[in-house]
């Protein structure tokens, strides 16, 4: 017996078992589609097909929600719709860069000459009456991350 009970349940138990075909693990799409099987029975409780104003009002932020997982279930969305188109069904597949895409972070990668003005700032870091072992608690972590650097370590 399915665990789902939306009418979308044939399409979602149907597409976890394709999934599983092709070698997928269903676990990494099931906890969100129960999710979505149950915002749709008590939302949506006679809608057929996945439309525009599911997927959008599915899709709102909740409460103290990060980005990634608010991109995780797009992305377990925007597949069954894909899945239930590809079967001859209709359904709404949301943007790809519906939740804003990949960060614009850039890291910068330090040179060796920074890296060692880098610890040699640490080095005269002096003790501070609030925080005594400041001083000593940055040197260690940097003695470490010095030698992981030496030895070809990230």
């Amino acid at each position: 017996m399915s665990k789902f009970t939306s009418k979308f349940a044939q399409n979602i138990e149907s597409m976890l078992e394709y999934m599983e075909a092709l070698g997928r693990s269903r676990s990494s799409y099931e906890s969100t589609l129960l999710n979505f099987d149950r915002f749709c029975r008590e939302k949506f409780p006679c809608e057929t097909k996945i439309t525009k104003e599911v997927a959008v009002e599915w899709m709102q932020k909740r409460p103290k929600e990060k980005v990634g997982g608010l991109a995780v279930r797009a992305g377990v969305l925007r597949r069954l719709c894909e899945y239930v188109n590809s079967i001859g069904g209709e359904a709404y597949v949301l943007p790809e860069k519906y939740t804003g895409g990949k960060s614009a972070f850039e890291p910068y990668i330090f040179t060796g000459e920074e890296l060692n003005a880098l610890f040699k700032a640490a080095d005269k870091i002096e003790p501070e009456k609030n925080n005594p072992l400041k001083h000593l608690i940055i040197r260690t972590v940097n003695r470490l991350k010095e030698n992981r650097i030496e030895n070809g370590c990230k």
